[in-house]
């Protein structure tokens, strides 16, 4: 899930931080593990807010999207079972008593499985980001299909895009689309743990880029635990060992700190590099914590 919207403006709070210290290399990788209400609308640049709220938070630039490999958003999707598969059938349009809408899909009556486009990443991006974003998406997918390909964004892969309009261009510079395999469900081949293993590799490859000269804060969810339906604990464990390859592939280290909330670090790094984790719940977040701590007991045996 992406929000709680009863309370979406509360600022993000920082749990913990790691760095890794070895050589002063520039730029330096780490990794903060924060809570937010809101990673689309609440982890950003907070850009035409007033004074005493911009940037009071995570200050992200860049955002990491677990899309669709069409790109649509929720668009072709009003809402989605959660952990898949996707029904061949486009959604019955029958009037609803209560919802209004449908109520079917692809034979699927609409249950508590069902996730809706405010309950999802993609669906508050594309609704924030509205039609420019949208747009900008389709170009995409008509270069793929230029190309042969049937996806915009194939599982496992990234692609990036601006924000779109105003309300998402408020937060963040740009937008990284990755997909995710469905846990259950997915069609493309392979191990579904080695394919969202393909997601942090491709999306963070792409959301640094060549930054080794400015500092760039990346802010992402817990890819695959949402309507893909990976079970916690596989989604947890795939964050903590990537975000730990991430941050330390740049250099051998010599040992890697953690530092709690917002304490102040004397690092003599100029440029820094920073792979930010917004999630709901605080269990979540230490869950996530020791995730990243047991990559490095791994690597340490």
């Amino acid at each position: 899930m992406s929000s709680k919207a009863w309370f979406k403006s509360a600022a993000p709070r920082l749990i913990r931080k790691f760095a890794v210290e070895g050589k002063l290399q520039q730029p330096r990788r780490s990794v903060e593990v924060w809570t937010t209400t809101c990673i689309v609308e609440n982890f950003g640049k907070r850009r035409g807010r007033p004074k005493n709220a911009q940037c009071a938070g995570a200050d992200c630039s860049v955002l990491i999207n677990p899309a669709n490999s069409s790109l649509s958003g929720p668009h072709d999707f009003p809402y989605f079972p959660k952990g898949g598969p996707v029904p061949k059938d486009q959604p019955l349009k029958e009037a609803h008593h209560i919802m209004g809408y449908v109520t079917q899909w692809g034979g699927m009556e609409v249950e508590g499985g069902m996730m809706f486009d405010a309950l999802v990443v993609d669906g508050l991006v594309h609704k924030l980001g509205g039609m420019r974003l949208r747009a900008e998406c389709k170009v995409k997918s008509f270069a793929a299909a230029a190309r042969g390909s049937q996806h915009a964004c194939p599982v496992g892969a990234a692609v990036v895009t601006g924000p779109g309009g105003k309300r998402l261009r408020n937060e963040y510079d740009s937008i990284v689309h990755t997909v995710p395999p469905f846990y259950a469900h997915h069609t493309e081949g392979g191990d579904a743990v080695d394919l969202l293993r393909g997601c942090y590799q491709s999306s963070l490859d792409l959301a640094f880029g060549k930054s080794a000269t400015q500092t760039v804060k990346v802010g992402i969810p817990l890819l695959g635990a949402g309507c893909r339906g990976f079970p916690s604990d596989i989604a947890l464990q795939v964050a903590g060992q990537e975000s730990y390859r991430w941050m330390t592939n740049s250099s051998p280290i010599e040992t890697m700190t953690s530092v709690s909330g917002l304490a102040e670090s004397k690092d003599e790094y100029e440029y820094e590099n920073v792979l930010a984790f917004g999630v709901l719940e605080d269990d979540i977040a230490l869950s996530l914590i020791n995730a990243i701590e047991e990559s490095q007991a791994m690597v340490d045996e």
